[in-house]
């Protein structure tokens, strides 16, 4: 015993422990130093929120028209109001927000609440009994360094995937879906206007469309078969509402209150009837998003392909946009032209997903890619061609994101770098069609071919 315990006095006893003491002491400041940075991140994140919300009121009347409310039908055609104690404050959950990386982006999650019933569905109510899991809405914060995007997101599961054994509705997210998963997701803006609704179910149908390329291992994709239907969106909301077990609200007085559906068949835009005029996409300024196919000709790399350019000199640059309707889902990619060298290209997912909306991204070759407007910004100066080369590098090591890292985020970025007027909210290449075409120098072509002369 009086051994042991000298042992314990040795010095190179001591200094073991030290050792010890010292890595937990690190360990310890290194996971407060991330707890405080996420902190941080979130805490930026809701004052930011609060900036672009300060004069709203933050309810459930927000996602619907402010004057007379639609009734639940599939084609809406009576009106009635809805009664005020139906509408209830949006409680925005700080406490349970969730934040991710992907590449350059944080993405932050914040779960949305309400004291009574507020849910979407793909239909109307016709049970005063709600489904507590049928769907939730967060609000999206997804910041780079350039800027930063607040939106409501709202995931509508459907009745085949929630019978699933093992399906979690909440384990799904902006950029992830479980493998399985079927089911409708809408974007609203911060002031409860629709932007965007699309649905991702089994590819049951064949789809005859060249927008969808899946592989034999895919199991789900993003298609719209040739007799597709629009989805429609519903907000339900109830009064005298109580649970009825885990799953399952009760409320005495049910109002499902159509909001407006997932566009279809050639790419048209959401019916929103909350929109002048109730269009589609040219009207409401909404789009119908499905995944495109891998590019044709995938540029495996991306700085030698546009080596033959001599960076210190000026380039001729062309911004082109496929129509949504044109070809569906519509394509927005670039040319540069100095000397005997162009290139065209654009961005694309590098392959199919078939259950998210998003993965690693690739640029494509375009030469002789189809165009429904073209404009040629004439010969930039060196610099702006070097902004324009690091954009093209840094978009073909980013993920491919349907919604807010695209083909037209490309090309809205390489507009940005000539100081064409910013696009808010959702880009699509109609978007950069109305963008480009007001000083078009062509329309309805094809764009040149790539042509290299250096190795």
């Amino acid at each position: 015993m009086k051994n042991k315990s000298k042992s314990h006095n040795h010095p190179l006893s001591r200094l073991l422990l030290l050792l010890v003491f010292t890595l937990l002491f690190i360990i310890s400041c290194k996971k407060n130093e991330e707890t405080i940075l996420k902190k941080d991140t979130i805490q930026e994140a809701q004052e930011w929120f609060r900036s672009k919300t300060i004069n709203q009121n933050l309810n459930t009347s927000m996602f619907r028209s402010k004057g007379i409310n639609k009734l639940s039908t599939l084609s809406p055609q009576s009106f009635a109001s809805i009664p005020a104690n139906a509408d209830h404050t949006l409680n925005i959950e700080w406490k349970n927000a969730k934040q991710y990386q992907s590449n350059d982006s944080t993405i932050i999650e914040v779960p949305v609440n309400t004291k009574g019933i507020f849910k979407f569905n793909t239909e109307p109510a016709n049970d005063k009994k709600i489904s507590i899991n049928k769907s939730f809405t967060r609000v999206l914060f997804i910041e780079t360094a350039l800027k930063t995007e607040g939106y409501f997101m709202t995931i509508i599961s459907s009745d085949t995937y929630l019978a699933k054994n093992g399906s979690n509705p909440y384990n799904n997210s902006h950029l992830r879906k479980e493998s399985d998963f079927e089911g409708t997701i809408v974007y609203h803006d911060l002031s409860g206007k629709m932007l965007n609704a699309f649905s991702i179910s089994k590819l049951k149908l064949a789809n005859k469309q060249a927008s969808i390329n899946p592989t034999p291992k895919d199991k789900i994709s993003i298609a719209i078969p040739d007799n597709c239907v629009g989805t429609p969106v519903y907000e339900v909301i109830g009064t005298d509402c109580y649970d009825i077990g885990a799953y399952y609200t009760y409320c005495e007085n049910v109002y499902s209150i159509y909001l407006g559906s997932t566009g279809c068949g050639s790419g048209g835009g959401i019916t929103n009837p909350n929109a002048p005029g109730g269009g589609g996409a040219g009207d409401s300024g909404t789009t119908s998003m499905t995944m495109p196919p891998p590019p044709a000709i995938p540029i495996t790399d991306i700085k030698k392909f546009l080596s033959c350019f001599d960076k210190s000199k000026s380039a001729s640059l062309t911004v082109y946009a496929e129509k949504i309707a044109t070809s569906f889902p519509g394509h927005a990619f670039i040319s540069i032209k100095q000397g005997s060298n162009t290139m065209v290209l654009g961005f694309y997912p590098k392959e199919s997903f078939p259950s998210t909306v998003s993965g690693p991204g690739v640029m494509g070759e375009n030469g002789e890619h189809a165009y429904n407007a073209a404009t040629n910004y004439g010969d930039i100066s060196s610099e702006k061609l070097q902004k324009i080369i690091d954009t093209a590098i840094k978009f073909s090591s980013s993920n491919y994101i349907l919604t807010n890292n695209n083909c037209a985020n490309f090309a809205l970025e390489v507009l940005r770098i000539l100081g064409v007027t910013d696009i808010t909210g959702i880009c699509t290449p109609d978007n950069i069609y109305d963008l480009i075409k007001p000083y078009a120098t062509s329309t309805n072509g094809k764009a040149p071919k790539t042509q290299r002369t250096c190795d």
